[in-house]
């Protein structure tokens, strides 16, 4: 067999470690654990309960709202995320409503790539979900692209692979993984490429 020069490497034959979610759960605290947390850490800026932040208080931690008084909420852009576990958007709208953020219906579109990821606690749904509702929320007038792909290496390569060619998305969320000086030289040729 003669393999052409194109060729960057092979993934998906190896037993390398797979990417997992990186989300936490915080314990539930009740009403008086909750009011001594917020004697001790008052802030004048960010009112929340420990665990609790919304895309409101991540604007004020992280002074995004001179751009909102600005105009600029993310009017004509595309937010992507990339992921291996799938979700249901209805949370994401349900989050949102739930806050009284003001968005664009129908914003979120799902991409299926090499027949996508699974839905669940175990695979992740969970971190999909809040990268979703986060990016999506600090630009409310954005329109949210999720591609989601099987955990594995080949279909990361190709889910990335997609996500250069259709070229819509403005800015990229992606969570899972590693840095790259932990893939292995076929994954990293195989993304290396993709960008070139």
């Amino acid at each position: 067999l003669l393999l052409d020069n194109g060729v960057s490497g092979i993934a998906g034959l190896s037993t390398q470690y797979q990417f997992l979610p990186m989300h936490t759960s915080r314990p539930q605290l009740d009403a008086a654990a909750k009011l001594a947390a917020r004697s001790t850490n008052p802030s004048d800026d960010v009112e929340y309960d420990p665990g609790d932040l919304t895309v409101f208080d991540v604007a004020n931690l992280y002074n995004i709202n001179p751009l909102y008084a600005a105009g600029t909420k993310g009017t004509g852009t595309t937010v992507g995320v990339a992921t291996y576990a799938d979700f249901l958007p209805q949370d994401a709208y349900d989050y949102w409503d739930l806050i009284g953020l003001h968005y664009p219906a129908n914003r979120i579109t799902r991409i299926s790539v090499d027949g996508g990821a699974p839905y669940g606690g175990s695979a992740g749904s969970g971190e999909t979900s809040l990268d979703v509702e986060q990016s999506g929320g600090l630009a409310p007038n954005a329109q949210v692209i999720v591609y989601h792909a099987p955990n594995t290496d080949a279909a990361g390569i190709d889910m990335f692979y997609q996500i250069v060619s259709d070229n819509t998305v403005d800015s990229l969320s992606y969570s899972w993984g590693l840095p790259e000086i932990f893939y292995a030289p076929e994954l990293n040729g195989g993304v290396d490429y993709t960008y070139e």
